[in-house]
């Protein structure tokens, strides 16, 4: 019976497809050579279609419910995602907006609030978007045609092939349920990220082409052309976008497409809409936020997205469409009711095919809203990626009425149909009863995933944050310092809405290099800053050098307190260091004459373990939100990780080895990639069995590591390491960029760490000479030769040892007696280059230029292309005033090396002086090729042109000098008095 079912219903689907191919043959005859009518006559809902409410009235009713459900979930401050939107529109952010001109657009209005009530105005604001667009797609899936296959043509004979059922209203409601529950949506429906609008106007674009296959009116062309610029404008995605608009415009008009009119009045509302990429720079320029001119603020504008769409990995967009733009470009294509095969069976395999299809998109689509691997979330880079949500959601509310109309004839349904039988008939039955289940369990199961997740985003994390960090600050407002923007505009907004005391001044250290940025500071904090400090600098484009940086640091450090926000380091932590304080940390001066700070005393012990034990219970709820992957409390997770493993360490140093393990093991909890706290607590443990081990990294400490460019990228994010190996590469590191102090702490903890380790004491020995603390360097060689070891020393470390003493000698003052030191040892180790390098060192600093010039031949005849040496003849040939043979030996060391600057700049020095201008010239301007913006170079500049008597080529270079030239230079002086005698010449 079920096999007679499925064969009668083919045949009866054969017949009818011959009735419609000659009914179509009939009307071509009549139409007198018509071929095709493009336009298809405009919907009139209450009289033609008894289902108008389901289109016109039920997707209010939505929003509306969409509406209680954000409002009851609505954050009630800030999320880490909503905050860099309100932090622009509360002025906790100081830099001017260049991404997002519409999303600034509608936010104005919200700047004349009370600044407390803008977070919870502008979340309601968010909550109203996201109704409409649920709205929007609940009104895009009825207007959805249910014509695309013959199963769907022969069951939906309605105007438009609107689903006109009596459960019409089903599918809507599951799209959006499915969208509105979705976990991304809903988070950034119930905080101001400023997604939602991206969304909104993502979803009235696809309105607009619905509305407008429905009548071809060109008022919902014109929508949809504007709405793209702006949408562009406003959000880098919807470039990407366009051309998949261009082509439903096209699929829908045909041929019509292309009328030339049509084509100019949508080009002309789409580029009125472009214009709202000027609003942000004529804006930044009217106010004069920043000292960019209008065309640098458009540059950034478009170069942003360009680099947006150029470099995010096309493989995931490709991935993402396969559940959402694939499944959709399914619903656009009209399908044939016969593929050529006009037998029986062939019918019935199609339809099956069909069927199997949109059950597989359906299930593919639904399963992608619980966010599996391959969901948008995952392969996002952090990017909400809501429009692929949304798409899918709309392919969702498709496929329902499909299966629901599929299944409509197992219950007499059809129109002008027999009822199919056996097979075929429970088939519909199951399908449609499949689509029923879903409205009930896919959003069941969506709260069920969902809900405590968002419950938690209701801004309480970041308040208890807020609340730790004022907890701790003194009644007198200090100076606080982050390397992090989104803490100072966190506690920007907290100390802003708290009300009662002064509130601190909060300082953005990686914003603070910028001359605008100081302006700003010193508007809003006017006794922050010196005031013919800030009127020097005041419209200018200032960038300043770290020590210019330090120089205000320490100014600001003497009339008051100053703190940092998290562990840091870097140039400002050479003159001060930090002692812990809860969530925050002291900045004090080292002690003169000290390269050590002082540790934590018995009192500040006491009150950070008391700080850290006191919030057990809140720390363990947190740990809970982390692990169920809540944004805020993953972001503040980090925060509170990095700090207890900050005081682990200093812990750790202070011997107390079972406290600083419960900190390492609280840090790893609260965030479970952070690397330093995962080394500190395996070195800890090895630390207290009384065995600690070389630490070996674990291939899974190795693909964390892996995740850090840079060693200051991976201190900055999880804290200090502190176990041997990691301090000595971290030392290393900090040598060798001019980190002297910083590196010979980690250089002494090594030693505290590992007696044994002789790297670490050759570096503290080279570093004690820069200090310079020749005492040291000592202390550390007679150390090294009275430590009794298993192993002698190497050459390499015996001639390192010789080299640190006679170095440590000389800086005592006793030249003779370095220079015997040496002389001693080249007995020994004749053959030795180190040796030499450093005896022409003595001698060239006590200007005994001929026997410096002795100790560089002999090198030479060790090896006569000893790049370093021929260099250090050029140079001694120059102090010497003897120019032909300082040119003859760069000449030589830049064939050895035509790259080398050191030999390019001493050349042209060489060249400038023996009066050979031109010469000279070349080579500066070559220097200037390798770096543009090198300050030396514009000096050299200058005095070819000041030697030639060019007084305006002489002046520009000089003032080039000067605006490149870092603060202390000693050639700024000289330079200054030039100028006012050039000018004064002139």
């Amino acid at each position: 019976m079920a096999a007679r079912g499925i064969v009668m219903e083919a045949i009866l689907d054969r017949l009818s497809a011959v009735e419609a191919i000659q009914t179509s043959q009939d009307s071509l005859a009549k139409g007198g050579g018509t071929r095709f009518n493009w336009r298809l006559p405009i919907m009139e809902e209450a009289d033609r279609n008894p289902r108008s409410w389901v289109i016109s009235k039920w997707p209010w009713v939505i929003a509306l419910l969409g509406m209680i459900l954000y409002g009851a979930t609505l954050n009630r401050w800030v999320s880490m995602a909503s905050l860099p939107v309100v932090a622009k529109v509360t002025g906790w952010d100081w830099s001017p907006q260049v991404n997002g001109p519409l999303l600034h657009l509608v936010t104005v209005p919200f700047k004349f609030l009370p600044e407390a009530s803008r977070p919870v105005a502008l979340n309601v604001f968010t909550a109203v978007l996201a109704a409409l667009t649920l709205m929007m797609l609940a009104r895009s899936v009825s207007l959805l045609p249910q014509d695309r296959t013959r199963d769907q043509r022969q069951r939906e004979r309605s105007e438009h092939s609107f689903l006109s059922i009596p459960s019409a209203w089903m599918p809507p409601l599951l799209a959006a349920l499915v969208c509105g529950l979705q976990l991304t949506f809903w988070e950034h429906a119930i905080a101001a990220t400023g997604e939602m609008l991206d969304l909104a106007c993502f979803a009235f674009c696809i309105l607009c082409v619905l509305e407008h296959r429905v009548g071809l009116e060109q008022k919902w062309m014109d929508r949809l052309a504007l709405m793209l610029g702006v949408s562009m404008a406003n959000n880098w995605a919807m470039v990407g976008f366009l051309p998949l608009f261009v082509a439903a415009a096209v699929w829908i008009r045909g041929r019509a497409f292309f009328d030339v009119t049509f084509l100019a009045r949508t080009v002309a509302f789409g580029s009125v809409g472009l214009l709202l990429y000027l609003w942000l720079p004529l804006v930044a320029t009217i106010q004069k936020s920043t000292p960019s001119s209008f065309w640098d603020l458009l540059r950034i504008e478009l170069a942003t997205q360009k680099n947006i769409l150029l470099y995010f990995p096309k493989s995931r967009i490709l991935l993402l469409s396969l559940t959402s733009l694939l499944p959709l470009a399914v619903i656009g294509v009209r399908w044939p009711s016969s593929f050529g095969d006009t037998s029986v069976a062939g019918t019935v395999l199609t339809n099956l095919m069909f069927r199997l299809t949109h059950m597989m998109f359906l299930g593919t689509c639904l399963w992608v809203s619980f966010d599996p691997k391959f969901s948008p979330r995952e392969l996002g880079y952090g990017f909400p990626m809501l429009t692929f949500y949304y798409v899918g959601a709309l392919c969702v509310g498709y496929f329902a009425a499909y299966f629901l109309l599929i299944g409509s004839d197992a219950r007499g349904g059809s129109r002008g149909r027999r009822n199919p039988s056996g097979l075929a008939a429970i088939a519909g039955m199951a399908t449609a009863g499949l689509v029923w289940l879903a409205l009930a369990g896919v959003p069941a199961g969506l709260v069920y995933k969902n809900y405590k997740t968002l419950a938690a985003m209701d801004g309480s994390v970041l308040r208890d944050y807020v609340a730790d960090v004022k907890e701790r600050i003194p009644a007198k407002a200090p100076v606080i310092l982050s390397d992090t923007s989104s803490q100072i505009q966190l506690l920007s907004g907290g100390f802003g809405s708290g009300g009662a005391g002064e509130s601190p001044v909060f300082v953005d250290t990686q914003a603070l290099q910028y001359g605008a940025y100081q302006v700003q500071l010193a508007k809003r904090y006017p006794d922050l800053l010196p005031k013919e400090w800030v009127e020097s600098i005041e419209g200018g484009k200032d960038v300043f050098d770290q020590r210019t940086l330090l120089r205000i640091v320490i100014h600001v450090s003497s009339t008051r307190e100053v703190y940092y926000l998290q562990p840091s380091f870097g140039g400002f932590f050479e003159s001060f260091y930090l002692k812990p304080d809860g969530m925050f940390y002291r900045l004090h001066s080292y002690p003169t004459n000290s390269i050590a700070a002082l540790g934590l005393d018995p009192v500040e012990v006491s009150k950070n373990l008391e700080f850290w034990r006191g919030r057990e219970t809140r720390l363990t709820a947190l740990a809970d939100l982390i692990e169920r992957k809540v944004p805020d409390a993953v972001a503040v997770g980090a925060w509170y990780s990095r700090s207890a493993n900050y005081f682990g360490v200093e812990m750790q140093k202070l011997g107390g080895l079972n406290e600083a393990g419960q900190l390492f093991k609280r840090a790893v909890e609260l965030n479970g990639e952070n690397i330093a706290a995962i080394r500190n607590l395996r070195f800890n443990e090895g630390l207290r069995s009384g065995n600690p081990k070389s630490m070996e990294a674990s291939k899974t400490e190795e693909k964390l590591m892996a995740r850090y460019r840079t060693v200051d990228e991976l201190l900055a994010a999880n804290g200090p390491l502190d176990e041997p190996q990691s301090c000595l590469e971290i030392g290393t590191v900090f040598a060798q960029g001019g980190l002297s102090r910083q590196a010979a702490l980690q250089f002494l903890r090594v030693q505290a760490l590992d007696p044994e380790n002789m790297s670490a004491r050759f570096w503290l020995g080279n570093l004690y000479l820069t200090a310079p603390l020749p005492e040291k360097t000592l202390e550390i060689v007679r150390e090294i030769r009275d430590r009794k070891r298993t192993t002698p020393l190497s050459t390499a470390d015996s001639i390192e040892l010789i080299r640190l003493e006679a170095l440590a000698v000389f800086g005592k003052g006793d030249t003779p007696g370095a220079e015997k030191i040496l002389q001693e040892a080249r007995k020994e180790f004749p053959r030795e280059d180190a040796l030499l390098d450093t005896l022409f060192y003595l001698f060239f600093g006590t200007r005994r230029f001929e026997k410096g010039l002795e100790s560089i031949e002999e090198q030479l005849r060790l090896n006569p292309k000893n790049l370093r040496a021929i260099l250090n003849r050029g140079a001694t040939y120059i102090e010497l005033k003897d120019y032909p043979k300082a040119v003859a030996a760069l000449d030589q060391a830049l064939k050895l090396d035509p790259g080398n600057a050191n030999a390019l700049r001493n050349r042209a020095i060489a060249k400038l002086k023996s009066g050979e201008l031109d010469a000279a010239e070349k080579d500066y301007n070559e220097l200037k090729r390798m770096a543009p913006d090198s300050h030396v170079v514009f000096f050299g500049l200058g005095e070819v042109a000041s030697a030639r008597k060019d007084k305006s080529a002489a002046i520009s270079h000089y003032e080039k000098f000067l605006e490149l030239a870092p603060a202390g230079s000693p050639e700024v002086v000289v330079v200054e008095k030039k100028l006012k005698e050039l000018k004064g010449g002139l």
